[in-house]
């Protein structure tokens, strides 16, 4: 098992091990969110959407947890799988709502995600569900 999750402990060293409490009760893992969102599409019968909606409230409760050490690369990833879900019809809309006030947040200090937030705003927009997206840093 140490060996199969090697890549994603070495991807997200400082959030890998972290676990978060979803629902007042149930513990999640951050890695474990974001395999279970990977496989979502492909699982027999009907899609899982808590999937994606528990992808989404573990990288926001990371994003705004004082205590973690901020692992970006965690948040891109979980970004990215999350709209790429929603764009191909895989998810609900609605998985991303979670996120929508982080739609508004500059990161300064990473372009890349700040691009990212800025397609969030988008897309929650085009589906009535966030506020208005920044401008663009990169153009």
């Amino acid at each position: 098992m140490t060996h199969g999750l090697a890549p994603l402990v070495s991807a997200f060293p400082a959030i890998a091990n972290v676990f978060v409490v979803l629902d007042g009760e149930r513990v999640v893992s951050a890695v474990h969110a974001l395999i279970s969102a990977l496989y979502a599409p492909y699982r027999d019968g009907i899609h899982e959407d808590s999937s994606y909606l528990d992808l989404a409230h573990v990288a926001c409760k990371l994003a705004q947890a004082p205590n973690v050490e901020r692992d970006y690369s965690y948040l891109k990833t979980a970004l990215t799988v999350l709209m790429t879900a929603v764009e191909q019809g895989t998810a609900p809309p609605s998985s991303l709502e979670p996120l929508a006030e982080m739609a508004n947040n500059a990161i300064p200090e990473d372009a890349k995600l700040t691009h990212l937030l800025t397609q969030l705003g988008v897309l929650l927009s085009s589906y009535g569900l966030g506020g208005a997206p920044l401008k663009d840093k990169e153009d």
